[in-house]
């Protein structure tokens, strides 16, 4: 059985495509080694440019792929791919641990999202109330002067909510 892979800086996902990709073009030329910039992996694997080179350095990581860098940056790259031509990419199992981790992160940003929007919203309810009490606005010329009426407990301005 063949060692699992996983994914360090990409999803299992994106790591299935770029397998899938060295496969198809070994396949199709027969040699392992391969000349590609960036953007024609990006475009013959259906990932995202930003995100091909994370996903090269996974695969170079967990000894799939043998990275040759010539030079400029418009010349493309020496790929040979190491990996089994006929192996599933990534088992749905180890796509699916990485799926966890990454369902957890994204859990933990949605209730930080949701507390900082139950913020602004107490903060905007404020400001509402606020703006209900203006009674006029004075401009001086160099300063605007502005005339609250006093709040429900009697003082004026913003009643923080803290």
């Amino acid at each position: 059985m063949a060692r699992p892979i996983v994914p360090k800086h990409v999803s299992a996902r994106t790591i299935r495509k770029l397998i899938r990709f060295f496969q198809d073009r070994v396949k199709a030329t027969g040699d392992p080694e391969l000349r590609a910039t960036y953007k024609e992996i990006a475009e013959g694997s259906g990932v995202s440019y930003a995100i091909v080179k994370r996903g090269l350095a996974d695969l170079q990581e967990q000894g799939l792929l043998e990275i040759r860098e010539v030079g400029g940056r418009r010349t493309p790259n020496v790929y040979t791919f190491l990996g089994d031509l006929n192996a599933e990419a990534v088992p749905e199992s180890e796509a699916a641990d990485g799926q966890v981790r990454r369902t957890e992160i994204l859990e933990r940003r949605l209730a930080e999202e949701q507390a900082r929007v139950a913020q602004l919203e107490k903060e905007l309810a404020g400001f509402k109330d606020f703006s209900q009490r203006i009674h006029s606005v004075i401009d001086s010329g160099r300063h605007y002067v502005v005339i609250v009426r006093k709040g429900r407990r009697g003082e004026l301005g913003i009643n923080p909510a803290r």
